[in-house]
């Protein structure tokens, strides 16, 4: 193996074109150090949030809810909801995150835009209204578990840095996502909404894919390290009335 083909392979990158197409960006080629660590931080944090992949969906809960949450409120949710997805913001190349996912399993990877990530990250860089690009790599394990990564496509230094030194730092985008074990209908939904919101979490509102017949409800409180912890509730069916009223009050 060639020397130059050792440092690639050591930042990652399974093609040396992947490792060309950061290398080429202007901040790049003043600072490969920096190109180094984030690399290697996005990988780590692909590992440790794959992991739980592997996890029994109780196991998942737990990690998710406080240690004040009873053991009964953990049984109820893991009688009711699986374990479907999880999530995580990377800058790292999307031809070096497709490797990385077949390399640890994962089945064939798919890319598409991402609207709600692209406008989250512009309101909170540039402004109200304004977007920053966003993809989005979605990949299935065997075990039908699920794995959603966002990557930013910008090449400007200064917005990179933000979102390296907050998105990233803070996982604002990192997310465990769960769905009913079969189909409920708005009663019960509501009384799944009201079991998670007294139990620490906040309401974040949602929204509704008309074209899956989805609804999707988000969640967050405040973890031990001061970072938030955020799940969604994927529920099949249009619960309008459940999405506009998840909002703290």
């Amino acid at each position: 193996m060639s020397r130059e083909i050792f440092k690639i392979r050591s930042l990652g990158f399974g093609r040396a074109s992947d490792a060309l197409r950061l290398a080429r960006m202007p901040f790049m080629k003043e600072d490969r150090k920096t190109l180094k660590e984030h690399l290697r931080t996005d990988r780590q944090r692909l590992f440790d949030i794959t992991k739980m992949l592997n996890e029994p969906t109780k196991e998942v809960f737990s990690s998710c809810f406080s240690e004040e949450t009873q053991d009964d409120v953990i049984e109820g949710l893991n009688k009711l909801l699986k374990f479907d997805h999880a999530a995580i913001l990377v800058i790292s190349p999307i031809d070096f995150i497709r490797d990385w996912l077949k390399q640890k399993g994962f089945g064939s990877a798919i890319s598409f835009p991402s609207a709600i990530v692209s406008k989250r990250l512009g309101e909170r860089y540039l402004g109200k209204g304004r977007e920053i690009p966003t993809a989005i790599v979605k990949a299935e394990k065997p075990n039908k578990r699920k794995i959603e990564i966002f990557i930013p496509q910008i090449v400007d230094k200064n917005l990179l840095d933000g979102i390296v030194q907050t998105d990233i730092s803070q996982e604002l985008e990192r997310h465990f996502a769960f769905m009913p074990r079969k189909r409920i209908d708005e009663p019960a939904l509501k009384v799944l909404v009201n079991t998670i919101t007294n139990n620490g979490f906040n309401p974040e509102g949602g929204g509704i894919n008309p074209t899956e017949g989805l609804t999707t409800l988000y969640f967050t409180r405040e973890g031990k390290d001061g970072r938030p912890i955020r799940i969604e509730l994927i529920c099949q069916g249009k619960f309008e009335d459940i999405v506009k009223n998840n909002y703290e009050k």
